[in-house]
């Protein structure tokens, strides 16, 4: 997938949050339809509703791209997206989603791009989830502080009038 800098995955995106992962026990993996790929989904606590509709607190399901599936003979299954890390338990996000068409099967929310649209917020720092060292986003991005990248993406964001 080419680049795509956040003010685009901004306008791209339905719902933009920042959100928690609960550590809990990894979910299982999913095949797609044609069981040729492997993704995931995640429950994850909305912080922060940046953009769209989503009450604070709130658990929104969200699907991934890789997983690991288990089959009943105990063999192992493994799709690692080259260049892509998954969401760790306990980690704090900002996930710039998009909801699945009303006849998807699938009534949770996907990332807006298959490797970009999920960044973590660790240790004050961002961590883009695509891993391409040489990609314009993860260039500008990567080690921003994560109080600058929440305040850019706020300013780019019209914040709705208290006095309705």
């Amino acid at each position: 997938v080419g680049s795509v800098f956040w003010v685009e995955l901004l306008a791209d995106s339905s719902v933009t949050v920042a959100a928690s992962l609960p550590a809990n026990e990894p979910p299982p993996a999913l095949w797609l339809d044609d069981e040729r790929f492997l993704t995931q989904d995640f429950l994850v606590k909305v912080q922060e509703v940046i953009k769209g509709e989503s009450p604070r607190g709130a658990s929104l399901l969200v699907r991934v791209p890789g997983g690991t599936h288990r089959f009943a003979d105990k063999k192992f299954a493994v799709v690692a997206p080259v260049g892509f890390k998954q969401p760790e338990d306990g980690g704090l996000y900002v996930l710039f989603l998009k909801t699945k068409t009303k006849d998807s099967a699938f009534k949770g929310q996907r990332l807006v791009s298959e490797d970009q649209g999920l960044f973590a917020l660790t240790n004050g720092t961002v961590e883009p989830a695509d891993l391409t060292a040489d990609d314009p986003v993860n260039v500008k991005y990567r080690k921003m502080s994560a109080a600058t990248f929440l305040r850019e993406i706020h300013k780019a964001v019209p914040r709705k009038s208290n006095k309705e």
